[in-house]
């Protein structure tokens, strides 16, 4: 089973990334990573879509501590932690792609 994860712009920021292989992450994976705040955990087409019929599960950290609201742990919905927004931003940026560095990181600081 193939999951899509923000984790695979790691190989930008360890710059072991080839030029065909930044190319399709930059032009092809990032579209699906994108949202308002930043990026998201998983894609859409790995995690499904979300609704009403079938809610996120995960911890509540709108609350103080965090409650865990189902049985299983998942983050797949939720924005991407913050080493996986800063890895993509410096990745990003070692390639050339400073625009879209910036772009991410102003959404993200300023959701």
């Amino acid at each position: 089973v193939l999951y899509e994860s923000v984790t695979s712009f790691w190989p930008l920021w360890a710059g072991c990334a080839s030029e065909e292989q930044y190319w399709q992450l930059v032009t092809n994976s990032l579209k699906k990573f994108e949202v308002l705040g930043g990026l998201v955990s998983g894609t859409v087409e790995s995690r499904g879509k979300i609704s009403l019929d079938r809610p996120t599960m995960g911890l509540s950290v709108s609350v103080s501590p965090p409650v865990l609201i189902s049985n299983v742990v998942n983050f797949c919905v939720s924005y991407a932690w913050p080493p996986h927004q800063i890895m993509t931003w410096v990745g990003l940026e070692r390639y050339g792609y400073l625009g879209e560095a910036q772009r991410l990181a102003y959404r993200f600081l300023y959701m």
